[in-house]
């Protein structure tokens, strides 16, 4: 039995040619279009798209940080990013990549495309950033 069941979650659906990017308060330099996910699991997970809002300035990104999260996975939807992730060094990632974020990882976006574009999902659906 998954430990899933009994907790309600809603069906909901998100039609890109209906979407908007929003600013996003964590990162200035994201816009983040919100799938629904988070309000149709009740807080459980959270589904959004992030993409480059400006050309990337690598002196006005914000450092390396850590997320409180138990679960993030990325899959690159277009363009390119490069990172710095605590015990694997440099890794850059492009169009259909992805990666598994353990948690509370240290990381450090260093430059990115300026089409890039990210499906992020995360659980629980709010969690900490904390700066390093």
């Amino acid at each position: 039995m998954s430990n899933m069941e009994g907790r309600k979650q809603d069906f909901v659906v998100s039609h890109y040619d209906e979407a908007e990017f929003r600013p996003t308060s964590e990162r200035a330099y994201l816009l983040k279009r919100d799938l629904g996910v988070l309000k149709a699991t009740n807080g459980m997970a959270i589904a959004h798209v992030v993409r480059a809002a400006r050309p990337c300035e690598p002196d006005t990104l914000p450092g390396a940080h850590r997320h409180h999260a138990d679960f993030q996975f990325f899959y690159v939807l277009n363009g390119w990013q490069r990172m710095s992730i605590e015990g694997q060094g440099e890794v850059t990632v492009h169009r259909n990549d992805s990666w598994l974020q353990p948690p509370s990882i240290e990381h450090e976006v260093l430059d990115y495309s300026d089409d890039l574009e990210v499906l992020c999902i995360s659980m629980p659906g709010q969690f900490e950033t904390v700066e390093t």
